[in-house]
């Protein structure tokens, strides 16, 4: 299971965003990071979609790149024949 600092980091999310989203202060985001206070179900499926649509969204740009590289090299091989 995630932490929340982790789930955190995969969204890219700071506390403050995270508590907007979840609807609580940020100290409760930094309870939840502590362990102090354990985190709610909604909030962490909060967190976790959040974290899934970003790295979504990482996977995409990385694959993006790998085409406009693959481009340029096309470009570049049949500039030389």
């Amino acid at each position: 299971m995630n932490t929340v600092a982790e789930l955190l980091e995969r969204a890219g999310l700071s506390a403050l965003e995270a508590a907007e989203l979840c609807g609580v202060t940020r100290q409760t985001v930094g309870n939840w990071r502590s362990g102090r206070t354990p985190i709610t179900a909604r909030a962490r499926d909060l967190l976790e979609a959040a974290a899934n649509t970003e790295d979504a969204r990482r996977r995409e740009r990385e694959r993006q790149e790998e085409i406009d590289r693959l481009e340029k090299r096309l470009r570049l091989l049949k500039e030389q024949e």
